[in-house]
């Protein structure tokens, strides 16, 4: 394995309390690797799929277990309504202006990690996953206050961006 790789699933795996498979390639995937539910499931991927495509756990594509890679990247000032809840958008207010860029690019990757998580997200909209701390980098998450569907997920922040790994418990 890559060293890059080892570092993240150590990262990870202390984080999210279970071993990350993560596998390193140079090239993107090749659809004819895949089976035809991994193809399926790979090709809904959205964000920055040139980036992730070097970084992905085979049984992310159909397990519950999202990816979201974000780099050098700036969200829209007010963008902040879309993707994040009320709770979370009194949170993001309370942050020094000079970090809120960053920490909702560090909140986009979560929420789409999360939505990524979600093998049945069809009807769902970034903004029904709700932080149970939007400040934490490796918390817990529920879907539209359910509380029976729960998520855990860990971010780690890289010098231009964030790489967030969330899973349905």
């Amino acid at each position: 394995m890559f060293p890059e790789a080892c570092l993240l699933e150590n990262k990870f795996g202390a984080k999210l309390g279970l071993p990350v498979l993560i596998s390193l390639a140079r090239e993107p995937v090749a659809p004819e690797a895949l089976d035809l539910e991994e193809r399926e499931a790979y090709a809904r991927l959205q964000g920055s799929p040139r980036m992730e495509s070097w970084l992905r756990g085979r049984l992310a594509l159909t397990s519950g277990l999202g990816v979201d890679l974000e780099l050098s990247r700036t969200p829209k000032p007010g963008s902040e309504r879309f993707f994040l809840n009320a709770q979370e958008q009194v949170w993001i207010l309370t942050a020094l202006p000079i970090t809120r860029p960053r920490e909702l690019l560090r909140l986009w990757t979560v929420k789409e990690a999360l939505f990524k998580a979600n093998p049945h997200n069809r009807d769902s909209l970034l903004g029904h996953y709700g932080l149970i701390d939007p400040q934490a980098l490796a918390g817990q998450a529920s879907w539209r206050g359910d509380e029976s569907i729960r998520y855990r997920y860990g971010t780690l922040a890289l010098d231009d961006g964030f790489l967030t790994i969330a899973f349905r418990t």
